[in-house]
């Protein structure tokens, strides 16, 4: 037993170097919110992030909450996979006391042996947040072993694993079965068998009734948000060959600049191939009865794991591999006994055999060493790959984050960094930019800042993104494995609520006459977004007019951003080149004016810095909104002969999708600065140029419904623009978006 605990910290030791990843920091930050949530399930409470509200998980969150403890702040990663480490030998050995009771000693050591070093399931072990289908396995085996003896001991194991996964109460069959199998009394009377069920289900039942109350289901099948049902059968069937080609050869999704011992997977797969061939040898190389007897409990503890590996193996088909390896950690387990069963050797005779008992002995024991040899090349190599590439990953991670912290460092933690990433991301291995947020906030890092991850930062800024941001911002671009500032920082926007106006500079005087451009330096270069809107007056008739913005990189005026304008009274009020046009610019050092009428007079310029509140009268903030009919938006506080915008954001599955909706004046019904507007009177603006209920519906039908999920995230914040200028603006409002 402490050879096979020693090989299990042995093949894991490389999750030591390993950062946190992927769902690690929102688990990590957010499981004593969590805890305390699984203890009061009857009460409303506020939204988690994204997802993390689907699940119900309490032994991995107290596991998580005693990991920070033991690791102090700020968290140590290592000490996080150090206890992963931990379980896993524990389950290994306990594994192993399992197979020997029906098995040789020497079949169930190699059983555990592989259970313990194959890499095909190490995500379960090296990413902390997936801890689940760890411990599913872990007290799956604790409760097969006290089921000789406790009945009801057997059933809390079971309830704990269903605690740890939801999945985990498909093993409740394996287990009644096998505790009614150890109980003679049992099998002889009907009222001991129900007795039995009872005592071992009862834990589970509470456990079903707790969870159904904090995920306001009862469903067995909603896993994570995500509903299985029927029709997603042959997508899961189409499934199986990739997940089992990575069970076979988990070294299939590494790049060539991370190979093992060999470039591609075809050695490998022919290894895996040779193994399980000498395998089937060795497992039929029995007595009928007994290979008959065998093949039906490997059958039934290999089918209790797979679905629902396969059923997450389809949810990311183009994911890699090492993404959903954590699926396939129960599967190993089985596995593992199907191993077991294969190296038992019978003491009966096997029926119908005319080869002499020393020339079987000879053929097995010969492919008792092929298959092993296989199994241990295979398992170096792979080892090697999957351990390279996730200590690869955790290494970008970190220096993404440290990047971060010194930029935070420079210009003060109030500020907003919008990344981005110009390089396709491999799904599942690097870090995902909706984690970095969670990252560099305490308890992780040091110091506290904002990370707004944009996967397309034109288009961002395009619908309007930067105007959400009401603090100072920053956008960073990524450059090899570290973040690099592209503009300065700009200054944050003003608050909103009020409407005040700074010292106009010195008037400058221009004779329209000869056409010469009124040229405005301001005291200072001012960056984007610095301010709401310049207004300019004049004296004197001019009509329409061409503003030119200028500033490095554009100093010359071939370059300068320009605008054509109408002034009316005398004045005019101009939308600032800001966001769309200086994003990535550095900032504006003069304004020039040119009057296409004859002319002279005096130019006054002034910089006004804030904007008034929009009052959303409904639907109201936090409520629900259905995709149809289409609700109604209603605001107060509408300037007169302004146009509403809808800044909206859909938030599915964690990720924000931007739905611009510019509304033209026809389209409102305004009346004493209230304005009123149902959102299918005219098309979102976008390629496919979709109505309101249709876009919902394409999002809905091709992203959620097929996975079970009914309803989304809406956020943003309605405006009010005249002319390109910002005139008034809602605060940041939530809804609950639903097709039901």
């Amino acid at each position: 037993m402490i050879a096979i605990a020693c090989m299990a910290l042995f093949a894991y030791a490389w999750t030591l170097a390993l950062y946190f990843q992927f769902d690690d920091f929102w688990l990590g930050l957010v499981s004593g919110e969590q805890i305390r949530r699984a203890m009061h399930p009857f009460e409303e409470h506020g939204p988690l992030p994204p997802l993390l509200e689907h699940l119900f998980q309490p032994i991995v969150w107290i596991w998580l909450e005693f990991d920070a403890w033991l690791s102090g702040t700020p968290f140590r990663a290592w000490v996080y996979h150090a206890t992963s480490i931990g379980v896993h030998a524990v389950t290994s050995v306990a594994l192993y006391v399992l197979l020997a009771r029906h098995v040789t000693r020497h079949a169930a050591l190699i059983a555990a042996t592989v259970f313990a070093v194959w890499p095909a399931g190490a995500q379960a072990v090296s990413w902390t947040a997936a801890r689940g289908d760890m411990l599913w396995v872990t007290f799956t085996v604790f409760a097969l072993l006290a089921a000789r003896g406790s009945a009801l001991l057997a059933g809390i194991c079971l309830a704990l694993g269903f605690a740890a996964k939801s999945s985990a109460w498909t093993s409740a069959p394996l287990v009644v079965l096998y505790a009614w199998l150890q109980r003679p009394e049992a099998r002889r009377r009907v009222v001991s068998t129900c007795r039995l069920v009872l005592v071992l289900l009862l834990p589970l039942g509470l456990v079903a009734w707790w969870r159904a109350n904090y995920l306001d289901t009862w469903s067995m099948l909603y896993i994570g948000g995500i509903q299985a049902r029927a029709d997603q059968i042959p997508v899961m069937l189409r499934a199986v060959p990739s997940a089992l080609h990575y069970l076979l050869a988990p070294k299939n999704v590494v790049p060539d600049a991370l190979a093992g011992l060999w470039n591609g997977s075809a050695l490998n797969t022919a290894l895996a191939f040779i193994a399980i061939v000498g395998l089937a040898f060795l497992f039929f190389t029995q007595g009928r009865r007994e290979r008959y007897r065998r093949a039906v409990v490997a059958l039934f503890v290999l089918a209790i794991p797979t679905v629902p590996a396969v059923f997450l193996w389809h949810l990311y088909p183009a994911a890699p591999g090492i993404y959903s390896s954590r699926a396939l950690y129960p599967v190993v387990a089985a596995a593992a006994v199907v191993v077991a069963l294969a190296f038992d050797a019978s003491e009966r005779e096997p029926e119908g055999h005319r080869v002499p008992a020393a020339v079987r002995s000879t053929r097995r024991t010969f492919v008792s060493r092929l298959v092993l040899v296989c199994i241990a090349a295979s398992t170096v190599d792979t080892t090697l790959h999957v351990a390279r590439l996730e200590i690869d990953a955790a290494r970008r991670t970190r220096h993404r984050i440290e990047s971060l912290q010194s930029h935070a460092e420079v210009v003060g933690n109030d500020i907003t960094f919008v990344v981005t990433d110009p390089e396709p991301t491999r799904f599942g291995v690097l870090m995902t930019h909706t984690q970095i947020g969670a990252a560099v906030r305490p308890p992780f890092a040091a110091s506290e800042l904002r990370v707004l991850p944009i996967e397309n930062v034109e288009s961002w800024i395009r619908n309007d993104g930067l105007a959400s941001i009401r603090g100072a911002v920053q956008l960073l671009e990524l450059r090899e494995d570290r973040f690099e500032p592209v503009t300065d920082v700009l200054p944050a926007l003003p608050a909103v609520g009020h409407d005040a106006e700074i010292e106009s500079p010195p008037t400058a005087t221009v004779s329209f006459d000869a056409k010469l451009a009124c040229t405005w330096r301001p005291p200072a270069s001012f960056a984007p977004r610095a301010w709401s809107y310049l207004r300019v007056e004049t004296d004197a008739d001019v009509g329409r007019a061409t503003v030119s913005f200028s500033g490095p990189p554009f100093a010359d005026s071939s370059r300068a951003i320009q605008r054509e304008v109408e002034f009316s009274g005398g004045s005019c009020n101009i939308a600032l080149a800001t966001d769309t046009e200086l994003a990535r610019r550095r900032s504006v050092e003069s304004v020039s004016v040119a009057p296409t009428s004859a002319g002279s007079g005096h130019m006054t310029f002034s910089l006004v810095r804030s904007i008034r509140t929009l009052e959303l009268v409904a639907p109201p903030a936090g409520s629900r909104i259905h995709f149809a009919p289409t609700p109604t938006f209603e605001v107060a506080g509408m300037p007169d002969g302004a146009d509403l915008e809808l800044r909206l954001q859909l938030v599915v599955f964690g990720a924000r999708a931007p739905m611009a909706y510019r509304v033209p004046r026809a389209d409102l019904d305004v009346r004493a600065g209230h304005a009123r507007y149902a959102p299918s009177l005219r098309h979102f603006v976008g390629e496919d140029g979709l109505a309101w209920t249709e876009a919902l519906a394409k999002i809905y039908r091709e992203i959620a419904e097929p996975y079970g999920v009914h309803e989304f995230g809406l956020v943003g914040t309605i405006v009010a623009v005249r002319s390109g200028v910002t005139l008034a603006s809602t605060p940041e409002l939530r809804w609950t978006l639903t097709a039901n």
